[in-house]
């Protein structure tokens, strides 16, 4: 595949940003690819998927538009006080995206840790545009994160971005409820390994989207919250997004 490297002005944002781009080498003319948002956890930027992964070869045989933004540890939220990342992603991003590159109306996307936060979100306020979600070791409570004492030195930034508690429409709870009133739900996979700190949030989630009759494929397996799960998770992930065949 072919990487770019592009950044732009985001009037949202006021600073530049930065994202990684994959499309086929042998693009044909008039061709529409499936355009697939890909998003890191928190500390990390546009290039981990690249670096950290082997993304370029598990998608090589797949006709897609790989869509790499960095993500500042925002959150991919508008904050209280401080980055309107929601805006930029949904208002800037996409439509630049849609400009440039022969892309599909409908997209999937999938993001790892802070990232499965965000792609949840993402699809949840927009299930005619992300059609498939995929979480692996997602955040699925912010709240979640506030009460682990390891995590004490986060709780002002989380002020600054959620308020005191994560309501509305930052509450993935309170999205999955909008959406059952609508009728219009993105296919959900959630993935969490079972030595993972996040699993309690992940199981809390999966019992939520049970007692909703909310349809989506979690699977709880080995692992830890690292790059060797999410290599690992994403290999099991395409062949879902993709339907080429069922998850074991």
């Amino acid at each position: 595949m072919s990487k770019i490297q592009l950044s732009f002005f985001s009037q949202a944002l006021e600073m530049n940003t930065s994202l990684t781009v994959l499309v086929p080498d042998d693009l044909k003319k008039n061709e529409q690819l499936r355009p697939f948002y890909v998003l890191h956890g928190y500390n990390g930027d546009h290039q981990d998927w690249t670096r950290l992964t082997a993304i370029e070869r598990y998608l090589r045989n797949r006709r897609v538009c790989v869509i790499m933004p960095s993500g500042f540890n925002a959150y991919y939220t508008d904050h209280v006080v401080g980055l309107q990342y929601y805006t930029y992603f949904t208002k800037e991003l996409v439509p630049f995206i849609e400009n440039l590159f022969p892309v599909q109306k409908e997209a999937y996307i999938l993001g790892l840790s802070m990232g499965g936060y965000g792609a949840l979100k993402f699809a949840l306020s927009n299930p005619k545009k992300f059609v498939k979600a995929v979480s692996l070791s997602g955040v699925m409570n912010p709240d979640f994160i506030r009460a682990i004492p390891w995590m004490a030195h986060r709780l002002p930034q989380f002020d600054l971005m959620f308020g005191k508690k994560t309501t509305g429409k930052n509450d993935l709870r309170h999205l999955v409820e909008k959406n059952l009133k609508s009728n219009r739900m993105p296919e959900l996979l959630l993935t969490c390994g079972d030595k993972d700190f996040l699993i309690e949030d992940n199981r809390s989630f999966e019992q939520f989207l049970k007692e909703k009759q909310v349809p989506h494929t979690f699977i709880f397996d080995d692992g830890e919250h690292n790059w060797d799960y999410w290599d690992r998770g994403i290999q099991k992930a395409l062949p879902w997004l993709f339907n080429e065949k069922t998850l074991e």
